[in-house]
């Protein structure tokens, strides 16, 4: 087998052996010291071609670090290149040692980046998915609090547009549950900053009466009627002493 031509390309160069186009990595031609008119038997040539495959992970994989990765992320990536087994373990460990992958890093970053848009509960979450050992996760999160639930919570009191004040604090409890906060101290600060006054349930509690009616007359009338409206009514949140005065 016969290096008839070396040409500088992208990310390498095109060496042409016995006809055939083959594209090699900088890195393995400078290795192997390739040059024209060179005899390569077809032992050298496959592994030549299997340190190729090697190096081309390798450079994508370099690139892919630049930014930050967990250990679970840069697996995922190496697979879906095809990567062998083997040269995943060694990049892995690779990496590892050059300090280009560092969960621990990768995990205290990720929360200080995230920490006053999310709670702790939420966090973790996001780590777990991030394929992070848990033992890391505990360790970041030690002694971690929830800086930004105060101000998020009185700005969810402030916007939130609700018929009732039990509407309104059900959806900014299930807002910010849902964000990764506590319930016990998401209830505090929405006592401490939803204002009842702000609600004026007697403005719309005739529209859900009207439904309410609608709905059981058909089938009860007299008390039975009026406790079925005042149960349905409860249950959209309103007032016992507002529900009092519309029935």
């Amino acid at each position: 087998m016969v290096i008839t031509e070396i040409k500088r390309v992208k990310n390498g160069y095109h060496l042409t052996i016995d006809n055939e186009v083959v594209h090699l990595e900088t890195s393995v031609l400078v290795d192997y010291k390739l040059k024209k008119n060179q005899v390569l038997s077809l032992k050298e040539f496959r592994e030549i071609i299997e340190q190729n495959d090697l190096a081309k992970i390798k450079r994508l994989a370099v690139v892919y670090v630049a930014k930050a990765r967990s250990v679970h992320a840069f697996k995922a990536y190496l697979r879906g290149l095809d990567a062998k087994k083997e040269y995943i373990e060694q990049l892995t460990k690779q990496f590892k040692e050059k300090g280009y992958l560092n969960d621990l890093s990768y995990a205290t970053d990720f929360v200080h980046r995230y920490e006053k848009k999310y709670g702790e509960k939420r966090l973790k979450n996001m780590l777990i998915e991030k394929g992070i050992h848990p033992d890391v996760i505990d360790k970041v999160l030690k002694d971690h609090t929830d800086i930004n639930l105060e101000s998020q919570v009185q700005t969810a009191c402030l916007t939130v547009k609700a018929d009732n004040y039990e509407k309104a604090k059900i959806k900014i409890m299930r807002k910010m549950v849902g964000l990764g906060y506590e319930l016990n101290q998401t209830s505090i600060y929405i006592d401490k900053y939803l204002d009842k006054t702000k609600f004026n349930e007697e403005a719309v509690i005739n529209q859900y009466y009207k439904i309410g009616l609608k709905k059981y007359q058909k089938k009860y009338e007299g008390y039975e009627l009026q406790t079925k409206i005042k149960k349905y009514l409860y249950d959209q949140g309103f007032s016992l002493d507002t529900i009092d005065k519309i029935l």
